[in-house]
């Protein structure tokens, strides 16, 4: 069975959420509920009483979040990287999908899906596979160290048999992850947001020489940078060049590229490919996967309602960000607006108009204890919850 769904949230490709769609129906459904939201969040625990037949808004308890898993295929390592993860969110994040249900399980509540991915023309599965993040599942079997390895060079080598000893910019390696300890306090903008537990903030700090970089480095015929490796690409919103890594290639002048400072992906000709110096390289990458501290869903998942009065939040604006643990290989935040009057502590908001429900303190007080001083950051750790200006996939400048 085939249907198109946009994606919710991605903890891993072992585990996300989707919301079936028909365009017509949910765009009609959304704007109905945001005005309901607006009317009636306050409004819990009032007196009224419906007569039998009258039309009236109700709070429904459980979210229609579909919860999934890529079919066929195990990660490479333990568990699902968080490079891995990131990957995928750049590809999925708020897109269009069209997905296959290959089968249910536990009780048919999870669903074992693939998708595909348009712009690269590749199952999600096989894309997963090609990176070497994933194999095909078989029972019982482990993989070696010698197993893993085998499969990235075979990767490598399919790919250099079509480069035509062409420039494969080898050596432009992703920069190291922005390194932050806990208790960090910065200011900060969002650029990616499916859900409060699916985030990611960018410090800004290299854009100036980028830019001076990327008008004096002439187009070059012979530039074919490899999967996996890091360039300058020009985004087509805005025009202006961003650090991107190369995820895939869709034909033979067009390539998919996920912004790592930004979190967001596009497909771009070659031509709009420049090669990266090792001084730009050199400064960690700008972006931070986060989760938003002391809130929970108020039903199984986070609803769209949720989401989209949370960039009403925090979209467009920097915001002063504190890292108060880790979960589920994000850094757990609190976020506070410090541009409002008075300033706003985000999560508290979202509690106090009836989108949240606070957490459980007990458990973001283990997760903060086990993380202990050191210092976090994003590669670490699986990526839980990891891909945009917030609402139209455009890196924020």
């Amino acid at each position: 069975m085939k249907v198109q769904v946009s994606v919710v949230e991605l903890r891993s490709p072992g585990r996300f959420f989707i919301h079936v769609q028909s365009p017509e129906l949910v765009e009609a459904l959304r704007a109905i509920t945001v005005e309901l939201q607006k009317t009636n969040g306050g409004s819990l625990g009032t007196d009224y009483k419906p007569i039998t037949g009258e039309v009236c808004a109700v709070k429904y308890s459980l979210d229609q979040a579909m919860e999934c898993s890529v079919a066929g295929i195990t990660p490479v390592t333990d568990s699902w990287m968080g490079e891995c993860c990131i990957a995928v969110r750049q590809l999925v994040a708020g897109k269009s999908l069209t997905l296959t249900v290959v089968d249910t399980q536990e009780n048919n509540r999870t669903y074992a899906v693939d998708i595909l991915l348009t712009p690269i023309g590749k199952q999600l599965s096989t894309f997963l596979i090609d990176q070497g993040y994933a194999v095909r599942e078989v029972v019982n079997k482990k993989l070696t160290e010698q197993d893993i390895d085998s499969l990235v060079s075979a990767s490598l080598e399919n790919f250099r048999r079509q480069s035509g000893g062409k420039n494969e910019n080898m050596e432009a390696q992703p920069p190291d992850p922005l390194t932050q300890g806990l208790g960090d306090t910065f200011a900060a903008m969002v650029t990616h947001l499916q859900s409060p537990y699916d985030i990611i903030c960018v410090i800004q700090e290299l854009h100036l020489k980028l830019r001076e970089h990327c008008s004096q480095a002439p187009a070059s015929q012979n530039f074919r940078p490899a999967p996996g490796t890091v360039c300058c690409s020009l985004f087509y919103e805005d025009n202006q060049w961003y650090r991107a890594k190369v995820l895939a290639y869709s034909s033979e002048e067009k390539v998919c590229v996920g912004y790592i400072d930004f979190g967001n992906s596009e497909e771009v000709e070659l031509s709009r490919l420049r090669s990266i110096t090792s001084e730009l390289l050199a400064l960690p990458m700008q972006a931070i996967p986060c989760a938003l501290a002391g809130v929970r869903p108020t039903a199984e998942a986070w609803s769209e309602e949720t989401v989209l009065m949370l960039r009403r939040m925090v979209c467009n604006r920097f915001l002063r960000v504190e890292i108060l643990g880790e979960r589920e290989g994000m850094a757990l935040v609190a976020m506070i607006d410090e541009a409002s009057d008075p300033q706003g502590n985000v999560a508290e908001m979202l509690v106090a108009t009836g989108y949240a429900l606070p957490a459980n303190h007990q458990d973001e007080e283990a997760t903060t204890k086990e993380q202990g001083e050191g210092a976090w950051t994003e590669s670490s750790h699986e990526g839980a919850d990891t891909g945009d200006n917030v609402e139209d996939n455009t890196p924020s400048t």
